[in-house]
C-alpha cells in the first residue's frame, strides 16, 4: 500500500499573496520531487487577490482588524485535505513568512493536534 503523503501549508506575508509566496519558495517543484503536498492558502484583505494578510492574534492590518478566524480557516482547510487527498495526518506542517510565520506560530499553539512540532 503507498504511504499517505505528507502536507506542508505554506503561509505568505503581509501584502502579499498565495502566487507570491508560490513564486518565493520553490515549494511545488520540491513537492513534486520528494513526494509531499504543499498548499498556498491566501489570507484576507481589502482586496481580494492582493495585499493580504492573516490574523496572527496582535498583528496585522485587515484581518486582525476585523477579526478574522484564520485557525478555523486552517483547520477546516487541513481536515478536508485529510479527508479528500489521503494526506496523512499525523505530518502535517505549516510555514511562513513575515506575518504568515506569525500566524504559522499561532497555528502551532492553538491546534498543536493537528500539526507537526509542538513548540507552545
Amino acid at each position: 500500500k503507498e504511504k499517505s503523503p505528507p502536507l506542508v501549508i505554506m503561509l505568505h506575508g503581509e501584502k502579499a499573496n498565495a502566487a507570491n509566496a508560490v513564486r518565493m519558495t520553490g515549494f511545488s517543484q520540491k513537492a513534486d520531487e520528494d513526494g509531499f503536498v504543499v498548499v498556498y492558502p491566501q489570507g484576507t484583505g481589502l482586496f481580494r487577490k492582493h495585499a493580504l494578510n492573516w490574523n496572527a492574534a496582535n498583528c496585522c492590518g485587515y484581518a486582525y482588524e476585523h477579526e478574522v478566524n484564520d485557525v478555523d480557516f486552517i483547520v477546516q482547510l487541513i481536515d478536508t485535505l485529510v479527508a479528500d487527498y489521503n494526506i496523512d495526518s499525523k505530518r502535517v506542517y505549516v510555514a511562513g513568512f513575515s506575518n504568515g510565520g506569525m500566524m504559522a506560530f499561532k497555528l502551532a499553539c492553538e491546534i498543536s493536534d493537528k500539526i507537526l512540532e509542538k513548540i507552545c
